[in-house]
């Protein structure tokens, strides 16, 4: 009896141990193929998939830096529809159920688990190796499918269960996995766009833009500046565009043929050509482009032909002027035989000229009436677009040949800008206006006479005294009384330091009435007048002054100076409390 139960015993440690080497093996096996799996994920570079419901085969393969479609289509591949398909492969649920030899001694055969010679298969290659996996029938509680499984270096094939993630990743159509758009290109990147308008084989109009230093300009068919915020709105339309099909390649496709429209990126130190035709049957856009040496055509939404719509007039820049004082050498506003020259001097230091047909004047210039001027100037903008280097014709016709201002700037390095400005259209706000340096008609709303009308005295300086600090004593004498109080303008205590910058708001007239001033058809008489003392009493500046009318408003005289004048505010509240102080009321 004893020996027997020894024999028991030791005949269940043998089966113990040949059933822990059995579940170890298809431990083994079950962990070699998503072993094999990772791995093959890890180093792909090249994926097939034959897609039985569709009828294609789709293959992907790895360049040296990305994936690409090279079949049914030619065409980038989605990074992020390929970092799904990965994860999705890595972590895939695998489950071996038989080796294929031996489905024939189970009475079954491949058809019985869906398998058949026309079934989606997916073929991983990676490193020369290849798994091929291809795909069944859902098993019966619909989390899996069953699928045969053969690697390359491996005889046997096998059935296993895996979950239905392979499905999704194996039946995802073409333009799943193709990028949707079909500019490639970062934005930021593009340095240049050409687009081609084609009516005929004969005949076609080209607008050719190009970025240098991050500024936009263009090229053809005039050179001028473009407007850069609205070159990057429509580049950022360009590259968002999406395809909406994919069509079949036809290998008869010419490339010379077949198209109206053609738009040329140029960036990144290559071209790229699209071809654009519309579609009579859809509201779409046929189009067509090389990638990898081959053919792609597809289709997109016809309104993508707006953003491609007038980019002469859309993409031009608006803005006449873009004046800095820094970069101006002198402004000239004529207006038939008169005119009015601004000149700098030094930096901040202008002259201001004023000439007709027989006479010509010449003083120092007010640099913030200048700068006002550079200002008002900057926010001119053009309306609509009337001609592009026109004709003498066109110019006899929009009645340039006889402008009614002329402005020229002269630019620090002797470059010039030349607007001519003609009477406004029909007694309209808009004013028919020719710039020179762009050979472009086009009208402006704007009120041009209320800054072009400008006298030069509008421009002169407004500092009324100017050794104002050798001035210490002032006299303020009530015209019409005997009344005369002085003050000391150095001592603290009746320092009225804004007074001694005795300075104008602008000028009225440029000439002096010792009765007084006529200002917008009003009578101002003289009121009081001050006298600025040096301390030795060798110089004097005398001022007739109104009274204040208003509280911006005090108007003043000087017959040394040949002008009549409105004090500035500061000014204006500084005598009001001198008057007050003197008690002169």
């Amino acid at each position: 009896m004893k020996n027997p139960k020894i024999t028991l015993v030791i005949a269940n440690v043998i089966l113990g141990f040949i059933i822990y080497l059995n579940l170890e093996k298809d431990d083994d096996e079950l962990r070699d193929l998503n072993t094999e799996l990772v791995y093959a994920v890890s180093n792909l570079n090249k994926i097939e998939i034959v897609n039985s419901l569709r009828q294609e085969k789709l293959v992907l393969s790895k360049d040296a830096q990305s994936w690409n479609i090279i079949e049914p289509i030619s065409w980038p591949v989605d990074r992020l529809v390929f970092s799904n398909f990965s994860a999705k492969i890595a972590h895939l649920k695998c489950e071996r159920l038989h080796d294929v030899q031996k489905l024939e001694s189970r009475g079954e055969i491949l058809s019985d688990y869906g398998i058949e010679e026309n079934s989606t298969r997916l073929l991983l290659h990676s490193n020369g190796e290849i798994i091929e996996i291809t795909i069944g029938k859902p098993t019966r509680d619909s989390d899996s499918v069953y699928s045969l499984i053969r690697k390359s270096n491996e005889a046997n094939r096998a059935i296993w269960k895996i979950s239905n993630d392979i499905n999704q990743v194996a039946r995802s159509s073409t333009s799943t996995w193709a990028v949707p758009t079909f500019i490639n290109m970062p934005l930021y990147a593009i340095d240049e766009l050409v687009l081609t308008f084609r009516t005929d084989a004969n005949q076609s109009r080209q607008t050719h833009i190009r970025k240098k230093d991050d500024k936009w300009s263009f090229v053809h068919p005039f050179s001028a500046d473009a407007n850069k915020e609205k070159v990057l709105f429509t580049l950022n339309q360009l590259v968002s565009q999406k395809v909406s099909s994919f069509m079949a390649p036809a290998d008869d496709i010419d490339r010379n043929e077949s198209w109206n429209i053609k738009l040329t990126i140029i960036g990144l130190g290559e071209s790229k050509d699209y071809f654009f035709q519309s579609n009579e049957d859809t509201p779409t856009l046929r189009a067509r482009t090389d990638f990898l040496g081959t053919v792609t055509p597809f289709q997109i939404d016809e309104s993508f032909k707006q953003t491609l719509s007038q980019w002469a007039t859309k993409l031009r820049e608006t803005q006449i002027f873009n004046l800095n004082p820094s970069e101006i050498q002198a402004i000239k506003i004529s207006s038939g035989t008169q005119s009015v020259e601004l000149n700098k001097q030094t930096k901040d230091n202008w002259s201001v000229s004023e000439s007709n047909s027989t006479q010509s004047m010449e003083s120092e210039a007010d640099f913030e009436s200048i700068a006002e001027l550079m200002r008002n100037l900057n926010t001119v903008e053009i309306k609509n677009f009337l001609s592009f280097n026109p004709s003498e014709e066109e110019m006899e016709q929009y009645g340039i040949s006889f402008p009614k201002y002329e402005i020229q700037v002269t630019n620090s390095d002797t470059s010039q800008q030349t607007i001519l400005i003609c009477d406004s259209v029909d007694q309209s706000s808009l004013w028919k206006t020719f710039l020179s340096d762009q050979s472009l008609i086009c009208t402006v709303e704007y009120p041009w006479s209320e800054i072009l009308s400008r006298k030069g005295l509008h421009y002169r300086k407004k500092l009324l005294v100017t050794n104002f600090p050798d001035y210490t004593l002032a006299n303020l004498t009530q015209i019409d009384g005997n009344d005369t109080q002085s003050l000391t303008l150095s001592e603290s205590n009746q320092t009225f330091e804004v007074i001694r910058r005795f300075t104008a708001s602008e000028f009225i007239q440029d000439r002096f009435n010792n009765e007084g001033a006529w200002v917008s058809g009003d009578w101002v008489p003289w009121k009081y007048k001050l006298t600025f003392e040096s301390q030795n009493n060798e110089e004097k500046v005398e001022f007739h002054l109104s009274e204040r009318t208003g509280a911006t408003s005090w108007y003043g005289g000087s017959e040394l100076l040949g002008l009549t004048f409105n004090l500035q505010i500061q000014v204006i509240d500084e005598m009001s409390k001198l008057i007050e102080y003197l008690d002169l009321k």
